[in-house]
């Protein structure tokens, strides 16, 4: 199985990166950045073979009618607990651009290439605060060490792609969670999270 994860964030810095589950571990397949929506799927699709198992989107990709949506919440709650900063988990209000619009746009994308493929938001940033085992997938796959930023936080959203698809156990869809949500993309989505520190 293969797993895609996306970094918006604007002009050439529009990560991707595809992993490939082993029996035994994630495996790098290939990564790299862009400008936008469909530089970086043309440059996943180069890599994958066939559709990918799950897809992670560093972006919130389901909003709140109204205040803060209760996965910010419950995600900036176990950032503090583990003794980040709040401003690790802001709210949708107050994200760039690029972050919500490709957000979005990559995912109405991948769900017409990949109709069947789970598409879930991630939080890499908070999600290496609050679990081991996302440090030790980074420590562990040394091509890591070698890409910038966007690529890294793409790596780590193809990994909570996986953990949503492979219903790792420990974690939650906190989209469910969300009593009056919007879709901006039209599409179901996850938001797949460790619901405590690990």
């Amino acid at each position: 199985m293969q797993f895609v994860g996306f970094d918006p964030g604007g002009e050439k810095k529009f990560g991707w990166t595809v992993l490939e589950a082993t029996p035994k571990s994630l495996q790098f397949v290939g990564a790299g950045t862009g400008t936008g929506v469909a530089e970086v799927i043309t440059a996943a699709l180069r890599v994958l073979r066939g559709p990918p198992a799950g897809v992670g989107i560093d972006a919130p990709l389901f909003w709140a009618q109204e205040g803060d949506r209760v996965a910010d919440q419950v995600v900036r709650a176990l950032v503090i607990a583990a003794g980040g900063p709040s401003s690790t988990v802001m709210a949708v209000n107050s994200l760039a651009g690029a972050c919500l619009v490709q957000g979005v746009l990559v995912a109405i994308q991948a769900h017409d290439l990949w109709p069947e493929t789970q598409i879930t938001e991630a939080h890499p940033t908070a999600l290496l605060h609050v679990c081991s085992a996302a440090h030790a997938f980074v420590d562990d796959v040394p091509e890591l060490a070698q890409l910038g930023a966007h690529a890294q936080h793409a790596a780590l959203a193809a990994y909570a792609a996986h953990a949503w698809v492979t219903k790792t156990v420990g974690w939650h869809d906190l989209a469910a969670q969300e009593p009056r949500k919007t879709l901006p993309g039209g599409t179901a989505v996850a938001y797949w999270f460790p619901k405590g520190q690990s």
